[in-house]
């Protein structure tokens, strides 16, 4: 029989892959609508810039971070004007495929599943990318706090 820890978090993986396998129209509308032939109207351009400025301060999902950073590269944004990194995508996507920290078994252990539903719940209040940052956060003072112990 298995642990209500590894089922639940099962469920919770399972609705995951459901919402992430639904298109999202309204990128593809972006896409079209800040094409490179739609680029050359100063005005558009502008529009996308702001589109791609908009998604990467309040974009929620990894989703939003990474399609607002390609906007942002392709209206020609540089980078230095940028409120997140390609870096920091990357550090969070890193963070959020190796959550919680350590070797397979403790990521599978009973403890760590039982955590995932906090995890989730995060993702609700603040989206996945704020759920992200904030764990990243957390995880960065726990590591430091270990570092300055005797």
């Amino acid at each position: 029989m298995w642990p209500s820890e590894a089922v639940n978090a099962n469920v919770l993986v399972a609705v995951i892959g459901q919402e992430a396998a639904v298109p999202i129209p309204a990128y593809s509308a972006i896409s079209q609508g800040c094409s490179a032939a739609a680029l050359r109207e100063s005005n558009r351009q502008q529009l996308c810039q702001a589109t791609a400025r908009m998604m990467l301060k309040h974009g929620r999902s990894l989703m939003d971070i990474g399609f607002g950073l390609g906007l942002a590269r392709r209206t020609g944004i540089p980078a230095t004007e940028l409120p997140v990194s390609r870096a920091d995508l990357d550090a969070g996507m890193k963070w959020a495929t190796e959550m919680p920290p350590g070797p397979l078994e403790a990521r599978l252990s009973c403890e760590a599943l039982a955590r995932l539903p906090q995890h989730f719940a995060a993702v609700v209040q603040r989206g996945e990318w704020g759920a992200i940052k904030e764990g990243m956060r957390a995880s960065l003072a726990a590591s430091a706090a270990v570092d300055t112990k005797p």
